[in-house]
Order: C-alpha cells, then structure tokens, then sequence
C-alpha cells in the first residue's frame, strides 16, 4: 500500500487511485499525496485543493463516485 496512514477504500484512496489511473499516473498520485501530506491537509478536500494548486487535470476523474 502506497499510503499507509490512510484507510483502505476511503475515499481519499479512491481519489488517488483515479488520478493515479489519469495521465498523471502513479507518480504523479504519489507526488499529489506528497505534496497534501506536508501541508498537513490530505483529507479528500486538502486532496483536490492541492491537485488544483498542482495543476493536475481531473476532468477523467469522477469525482461524484469517490
């Protein structure tokens, strides 16, 4: 497991596990998660606030089935 702080098929896993099957890709989930962890904001909001800041492209991320 990539992110062992978080609980398995919590919806912040379900989110990375789309970004990582994005373009952005495994490394670019990991570095998502990264990013939010130092922040101390990995929650599903701190999440997307952060993919923002990064500039991922979730518009292949449904975000309604998280």
């Amino acid at each position: 497991m990539l992110f062992p702080m978080l609980a398995p098929g919590s919806s912040e896993i379900k989110f990375l596990h789309k970004v990582a099957q994005s373009v952005e890709g495994v490394r670019g989930a990991v570095r998502l998660f990264t990013n939010a962890y130092e922040n101390e904001h990995y929650d599903l909001a701190g999440l997307a606030e952060m993919a923002k800041a990064m500039s991922i492209d979730l518009k292949g991320v449904d975000l309604k089935n998280v």
